[in-house]
């Protein structure tokens, strides 16, 4: 619990992901904090806590549902948000912490990438009349 006090009372924004490797929407997350961590390199740190294994941490925390996500800079809590996230979510919410904001045409795709993914599942799972 010290060295997570540590990260979180850091100059870097803190990410901390609340999980359970039986949680669906914690594996669909999953891939996008990989993504996120990969785009914001060490201007960030995020880190995931499995609620089963450490009941103790997630009790400090208040954390009854998951995943639940909390953004912490210089010991404050800045954002907190339960559920999946998108990755332009994520990197707004880290980027407005961090020096290195999210460059806006990757907002752009992501956003681009969003629709094209909604769209082809509109046009395989079309809506009956």
């Amino acid at each position: 619990m010290e060295q997570l006090q540590q990260l979180i009372n850091g100059d870097k924004p803190l990410l901390i992901d609340f999980y359970a490797t039986w949680c669906g929407p914690c594996k669909m997350l999953h891939p996008v904090l990989e993504e996120v961590k990969q785009q914001l390199g060490d201007t960030a740190t995020i880190i995931k806590i499995d609620v089963d294994e450490h009941p103790d941490i997630a009790a400090q925390f208040g954390v009854n549902s998951i995943p639940n996500l909390f953004l912490y800079k210089k010991g404050e809590l800045i954002w907190h948000e339960l559920g999946f996230r998108p990755k332009e979510q994520l990197l707004e919410a880290i980027g407005k912490q961090s020096d290195t904001q999210p460059k806006s045409d990757d907002r752009a795709n992501c956003r681009d990438d969003l629709f094209h993914k909604n769209h082809d599942f509109m046009e395989r799972n079309p809506q009956k009349s």
